[in-house]
């Protein structure tokens, strides 16, 4: 059997003086393997950037610039409009004393059992409505209001949309000043005719029955499913 080597001091302190250089070199390593792993954390960072640059790029090689700065005109357009309107001060009819008695409606319970025509959008849960004699009164007061603002049509700026979306706010504004709990159950309503699309309203009334109504000179058109041409609606929202 081989004996077993035996060291002196100074060989035992020179194998430790070995040891601990291994030790820090062990350190050296793992430090510089941290280091190399954040390195190549960081690099994968930048490697995200540059692939999204690369995306904008392509986005901004092929857009439409010409196309693109003609919606941004329009855009400029329609805010300078409706911030006109907002400083002119839209005034809102008092219509305290016609909405004090309202019908509560909810049309996510499927009381419609003859609506034509299912909601392509519903924002509450309840609404107001009522009679239809009611709503030529409410409608015929904010109407004139609307007019006096929005007097004429100009495309893209004051067409049968905003028409349409103006009348809805000042309806639900109106509902709003006269200390009411609950929006009117007026919405925006689409329709066509062919290749023609129009944008215009309805409401509902306390016993059931859906109108068409035109914003840009407050008629109301037929009763909804019954509308002819640009009136063939589609599509209604609350």
């Amino acid at each position: 059997m081989m004996a077993k080597k035996k060291y002196g001091f100074w060989a035992l302190f020179r194998r430790k003086d070995k040891l601990d250089a291994l030790l820090r070199l062990q350190e050296t390593h793992k430090e510089t393997l941290g280091k190399l792993s954040v390195a190549q954390g960081a690099i994968a960072e930048k490697e995200e950037i540059i692939a999204e640059m690369e995306d904008v790029i392509h986005i901004y090689q092929t857009v439409d610039i010409p196309a693109l700065e003609i919606k941004v005109v329009k855009a400029r357009g329609q805010a300078q409009y409706y911030r006109g309107l907002w400083e002119d001060a839209l005034h809102i009819p008092d219509i305290k004393t016609l909405v004090e008695e309202p019908t509560l409606y909810s049309p996510w319970n499927d009381e419609d059992v003859n609506r034509p025509l299912a909601y392509s959008g519903i924002s509450d849960n309840t609404y107001y409505v009522y009679s239809k004699e009611t709503w030529i009164k409410i409608l015929a007061l904010i109407h004139k209001e609307v007019k006096d603002e929005v007097p004429r049509w100009i495309r893209e700026v004051s067409d049968c949309d905003n028409f349409a979306k103006i009348m809805i706010a000042t309806v639900q504004l109106a509902f709003i000043e006269a200390g009411e709990k609950r929006e009117a159950a007026f919405g925006y309503a689409l329709g066509r005719d062919g290749a023609s699309f129009h944008a215009y309203n309805f409401f509902r009334t306390s016993d059931g029955k859906f109108y068409l109504y035109e914003p840009q000179d407050g008629s109301i058109v037929c009763e909804l499913g019954e509308g002819e041409g640009v009136y063939q609606t589609y599509a209604i929202s609350l």
